[in-house]
């Protein structure tokens, strides 16, 4: 009789071990969906896409949407960002103006793509703002992207973007 109690002490054991690590994964994950979920509401400027605010691009061809946007005065950058990618754009409000355009050349856009190359040097290319209101901006760009590792290129073409402008 022994053993059979002591076998199921054991056995009560490992099934109770089991499930408290199961229950604590869930609750790890839980918890790391609430930090991620904070940072996202603390992140100023960020929004979701939709049909009035969106930035869109072939990358080598294939479709790329960003799920968030943001244009930030204060950061200089005008950011899409999709699955962990990013296209960042120089910008500036005062510069915000019909006809307005950005040569890549001296003011370089950051590209953080999942690819084998992660990093992309912006430097070749252009922005125009095709319209702006009081209180929207949209334009279209295109832009090679390059690699300091490697001969790399990334193709980025038929570029269109329309942003909120919140300080004007």
């Amino acid at each position: 009789m022994k053993r059979i109690s002591l076998a199921s002490i054991m056995s009560i054991l490992v099934i109770s071990s089991f499930s408290c690590n199961s229950q604590n994964k869930t609750v790890a994950e839980k918890q790391a969906g609430d930090i991620q979920k904070m940072v996202k509401a603390n992140s100023p400027g960020y929004m979701s896409t939709s049909n009035e605010y969106y930035m869109k691009a072939k990358i080598n061809g294939k479709e790329w949407v960003a799920d968030e946007i943001m244009a930030s005065d204060n950061a200089g950058r005008m950011i899409g960002k999709k699955n962990g990618e990013l296209i960042g754009f120089p910008f500036e409000l005062r510069y915000t103006k019909t006809g307005a355009k950005t040569n890549f050349k001296d003011d370089a856009v950051d590209i953080f793509m999942n690819d084998d190359v992660k990093i992309w040097g912006g430097h070749i290319g252009e922005m125009v703002f095709t319209a702006v209101g009081d209180n929207y901006a949209e334009g279209k760009f295109y832009l090679t992207g390059t690699s300091s590792d490697s001969n790399k290129q990334l193709a980025i073409t038929e570029g269109v973007f329309r942003i909120p402008l919140t300080n004007k």
